[in-house]
């Protein structure tokens, strides 16, 4: 048996599949305090209970072990000599402790012992968090309380150790950070490692940091750069280690949106997906907006000669106006012609604007395919001017609306789906 400062024993327990070794300080037994760890970091805090019987006694099964170690088995004890034995029945109710050849019985319901007169040390969350690092939203202000024992109460370290049933060297930690703070209590860091086996060399990361000051290429070209040198590195690891250290430059203008629940259309105007196209070169100033409903395939086509939001609010408001059934929600992809000015003109018309999902072409796939018939059924055999436009595409909308057959609604038309709600 290791002998301790103080004149207090101290008894290493070990365990053979439930519990983990820890070393315990015994002092008095009236104020014994006993922490055991299972396999997955539970703790369990033991105080006084009442003293067993002599029949309690004699049912404890001793027997000496030459490393002068504890062994935990079941509900039975193996323990050296006949001093000090401390053990702990498995369900962590209860805890059966020898010391000084007298059995103490600790029942851990029975436990209403407070820390600084306020939390209390069996906590649920203390007493059984499921790993060492633990988010108990009290578990903050017990550390500081346990820090100003020491403090202010002039409590020994040691001594608000055997109280509060913490390590000795954590309370220490804890009373050095409080020494110097104002604070109230003392936060749980976060237990986010701060290396990773599988991390990038660090001479990896300073070639591509060093391709990048040097030439001021793209991740695609320094990745070419990097496996053409023989250095292995993909090019995802790449661009992360260009994001980490801000050489992405992304965007001024662009804007992250929070991407509201797509509707299920089960009637007209639940949704509606509006985009723009540009047909040509830029200076022909060939554009056209589309709008369509995704339930009855109903459609709104304009030519215009330049898009930007005052464009988009006015078809918007023009398609609205003309459409046999109200508009509930609309939905445009992150193109600049409908940013913030014309989300405003949308939402004063009482209808909810919505933003199609980054990388998710399918979203907006019903006004792409509109956007094809028009270009492949009218746009095709029409001339490329404006005064053509102006002239074929409100005809076959007006086409495409009434008469032409979609398989997309049991070779329908809009119109007719439109009518039978």
């Amino acid at each position: 048996m290791a002998s301790s400062e103080a004149g207090f024993p101290r008894v290493l327990v070990t365990a053979a599949a439930d519990t983990t070794a820890t070393m315990v300080s015994a002092g008095d037994y009236k104020r014994l305090n006993l922490v055991l760890e299972n396999r997955i970091g539970r703790m369990v805090q033991f105080s006084k209970g009442i003293t067993g019987s002599a029949e309690n006694r004699s049912a404890l099964q001793m027997r000496a072990d030459t490393n002068h170690r504890v062994q935990l088995h079941s509900n039975s004890i193996h323990g050296v000599g006949n001093t000090h034995i401390v053990t702990s029945l498995l369900d962590f109710q209860s805890a059966l402790i020898v010391y000084q050849n007298k059995l103490v019985y600790y029942n851990y319901r029975k436990l209403s012992r407070t820390c600084y007169g306020s939390i209390a040390l069996h906590h649920p969350m203390v007493c059984y968090g499921h790993m060492p690092y633990t988010m108990n939203p009290n578990l903050p202000r017990l550390r500081m309380q346990a820090a100003k024992l020491v403090l202010k109460d002039k409590w020994s370290t040691r001594e608000v150790a055997r109280h509060t049933g913490f390590d000795h060297s954590t309370i220490v930690r804890w009373v050095a950070k409080a020494r110097f703070s104002n604070e109230l209590n003392i936060p749980t860091k976060s237990s986010r490692p701060k290396h990773h086996p599988n991390a990038l060399d660090f001479q990896i990361v300073k070639s591509i940091l060093e391709h990048r000051s040097k030439y001021r290429r793209c991740a695609e070209v320094i990745y070419h750069q990097l496996n053409k040198d023989g250095i292995a590195v993909s090019l995802s690891s790449v661009k992360r280690t260009l994001k980490r250290n801000g050489l992405t430059y992304p965007s001024k203008w662009k804007k992250w949106h929070k991407y509201l629940e797509r509707p299920l259309p089960v009637k007209p105007g639940v949704l509606v997906e509006i985009d723009s196209m540009r047909e040509g070169l830029p200076q022909e100033h060939l554009y056209l907006y589309v709008l369509i409903d995704v339930f009855s395939r109903y459609g709104f086509a304009k030519p215009v000669k330049m898009v930007n939001s005052w464009q988009s609010a006015k078809f918007f408001q023009e398609a609205m106006a003309k459409s046999l059934f109200p508009f509930q929600m609309i939905q445009s992809d992150h193109g600049s012609e409908f940013a913030k000015w014309f989300k405003k003109q949308v939402v004063s018309s009482g209808v909810t604007h919505r933003h199609s999902r980054v990388r998710r072409p399918t979203d907006n796939g019903h006004v792409e395919r509109f956007i094809r018939t028009i270009q492949q059924e009218c746009l095709a055999r029409t001339g490329r001017s404006w005064k053509a436009w102006e002239r074929a595409i409100p005809d076959f909308i007006n086409y495409y609306n009434t008469e032409r057959p979609h398989m997309g609604i049991s070779m329908k038309t809009p119109l007719e789906v439109v009518q039978s709600y």
